[in-house]
C-alpha cells in the first residue's frame, strides 16, 4: 500500500490528521469562525471525493460531515424549542391577564 492509499505518511496522513483536528473542534464545540467553516466543509467533501485518499481518511471524512449534520439538526431542534418554550410563556402571560381582568371586573 503506498501512502497516497492511505499509508502512515505522506498526504494522506495530513488530510487524516486534519479531519481529526476538524472533528475534534465540533465535538468540543469550538467556536470556529464563520470565515472557516466553508473552507473546512469543503476541504473535507474533497478528501471524500479524491480517489487517492484512503479509507481510513475518506471515512473519517466522512463521518465529521455526518457530524456536522447532527450537531446542525441538534442546534436547530434546540432553536425551535426554545421558541416554543417562548410563545407559550407569552401564551400563559396572557391568559392570566385576562383572567386577573376578568376577576376584577367580574368578581
Amino acid at each position: 500500500m503506498s501512502e497516497s492509499q492511505g499509508g502512515s505518511g505522506g498526504d494522506c496522513s495530513r488530510g487524516t490528521r486534519y479531519s481529526r483536528l476538524v472533528e475534534r473542534a465540533m465535538r468540543e464545540r469550538w467556536e470556529i469562525p464563520k470565515a472557516v467553516r466553508r473552507p473546512a466543509i469543503e476541504r473535507l467533501v474533497k478528501i471524500i471525493n479524491d480517489p487517492e485518499a484512503g479509507h481510513r481518511e475518506a471515512t473519517g471524512a466522512i463521518r465529521i460531515l455526518l457530524s456536522a449534520s447532527k450537531i446542525n439538526l441538534a442546534s436547530v431542534s434546540g432553536s425551535i424549542k426554545a421558541l416554543e418554550i417562548a410563545d407559550l410563556d407569552v401564551r400563559v402571560t396572557e391568559l392570566e391577564r385576562a383572567d386577573e381582568k376578568r376577576k376584577g371586573t367580574g368578581g
